[in-house]
């Protein structure tokens, strides 16, 4: 049968076509969305995701950053009783052992996440009149006197006075600490010029021990953990001290005693020294954000647990805490 040109055209018109137009309902097939469903380890990432948001957030809750204490002595006494009595399950304290008292102070005014600290009054008024923190308070809040700090002045046993000292080599504690500064302002008042160390304490009475240097100046609240290891036998004793009339205005007069000191002083023999105070203060945060809220919160707990921080399984200093004292 004889095919007509017409229709073998036709047909091969038809051929030509239908290939192109397959493959363009292939690929429009291809681009149909088609629902698949997450696999094992997107479901791991997703959740790890919101339990990781969800601890940062439990974390910070209530979260205040107080600076104590010191790597001068070693002691975080304070820290560690003020975290234990303030446990509260809108308040986490944190701890950060500080560098020094002025670097303390510092860090509470610059040092991201700082809110809280404890300082000596001493330290606060040096700091007023150096450059640039004159109008200091205008961004601190002092909360309330705590309780003072003894300066003890340790000895080695041919020494008798602290005129004694003079050209000896005699520890401050480390540079900016508030050993540091009180010393240097004692013997500067009293016009006796020693051979400075900065040794952190512990390392100082070790020295002291080995005769390598004649006295050691600490100022800790009575009594100072530091001291309690010194055996009668070494010799070790504390000078006594009095104020200049160049430092009454910042220092109190006070004593140590064998109830202090039962290895080193002797009953009915107290020994004359200086006190200063320390006080609580914080940031002043703007009303209303959360650091504030944060801060009032551990404030109003402070006070509220007082009576416990007052109980004899803590530092005694905590007992000498008056709330009405004025903060000079």
């Amino acid at each position: 049968m004889r095919r007509s040109p017409v229709w073998l055209g036709l047909a091969l018109c038809i051929v030509s076509i239908l290939p192109g137009h397959c493959a363009r309902a292939q690929v429009r097939g291809d681009l149909q969305p088609t629902a698949q469903k997450p696999d094992r380890k997107q479901r791991a990432i997703s959740a790890g995701s919101q339990l990781r948001h969800a601890l940062r957030d439990q974390v910070n809750s209530g979260l205040v950053t107080i600076i104590l204490g010191g790597l001068d002595s070693g002691d975080l006494s304070d820290a560690t009783e003020l975290v234990t009595s303030l446990k509260d399950a809108h308040l986490r304290v944190l701890p950060v052992a500080g560098e020094g008292a002025k670097k303390d102070v510092i860090d509470l005014l610059f040092a991201r996440g700082i809110d809280i600290a404890i300082v000596q009054t001493d330290v606060l008024t040096s700091l007023k009149q150096q450059a640039p923190f004159p109008g200091v308070e205008n961004f601190l809040q002092y909360i309330t006197k705590l309780y003072d700090q003894e300066v003890h002045i340790l000895a080695r046993p041919e020494i008798h006075s602290i005129e004694d000292l003079a050209s000896k080599p005699v520890n401050f504690g480390i540079l900016e600490s508030g050993s540091f500064l009180t010393a240097s302002r004692i013997f500067g008042a009293l016009g006796i010029g020693v051979e400075i160390t900065t040794l952190p304490q512990p390392l100082a009475l070790e020295k002291l021990r080995r005769g390598e240097i004649a006295a050691l100046v600490y100022t800790a609240a009575k009594p100072a953990r530091l001291l309690q290891v010194i055996r009668p036998e070494e010799g070790i004793h504390f000078l006594s001290i009095s104020a200049p009339n160049a430092l009454r205005e910042g220092y109190g007069h006070t004593t140590l005693s064998a109830w202090d000191y039962p290895g080193l002083i002797k009953e009915g023999n107290p020994v004359s020294t200086l006190s200063v105070g320390t006080v609580l203060a914080v940031y002043n945060w703007p009303v209303g954000s959360e650091r504030y809220r944060n801060v009032a919160h551990f404030v109003e707990t402070f006070f509220g647990r007082l009576a416990e921080l007052r109980m004899s399984r803590h530092h005694p200093k905590w007992r000498e805490v008056n709330i009405f004292d004025s903060v000079a």
